[in-house]
């Protein structure tokens, strides 16, 4: 159990990519909103990836690493998930009450944007 805990014995990484396009948020046009966290430059993303939808999606600050290129020619977001599973299911028998199985590692989003899109920094009032 404690190498389960410690160095994740029995467990591999998987990685899942999934490409979507942007759309703007909010009123002001603006295609990608973010609030600072702190002072060390983290930040938290809030994006839509359907036109059709009134929800907001964001990045989360503690799992994600974002990476924003611009002088793309569509506006788009690359997300890259990892995963830890079992790597059979002797391993998930063994140590299923230790771990769960398909349990988020981190996420990376890389938005593309042309070069002249808004990029707005939220305020809190």
């Amino acid at each position: 159990m404690i190498l389960n805990f410690n160095s994740y014995l029995g467990m591999k990484e998987i990685h899942s990519t999934e490409t979507k396009p942007l759309a703007t948020v909010g009123q002001n046009g603006a295609l990608l909103q973010y609030r600072q966290l702190g002072t060390k430059g983290e930040r938290v993303y809030f994006y839509r990836d359907n036109p059709l939808e009134k929800r907001v999606k964001h990045t989360d600050a503690t799992t994600s690493r974002v990476t924003l290129n611009r002088g793309a020619k569509t506006d788009s977001v690359r997300i890259t998930r990892t995963y830890r599973v079992y790597r059979n299911e002797e391993w998930r028998l063994l140590f299923a009450n230790g771990m769960p199985n398909h349990q988020l590692v981190r996420s990376h989003y890389t938005f593309s944007v042309k070069a002249n899109e808004k990029i707005q920094k939220m305020t809190i009032k």
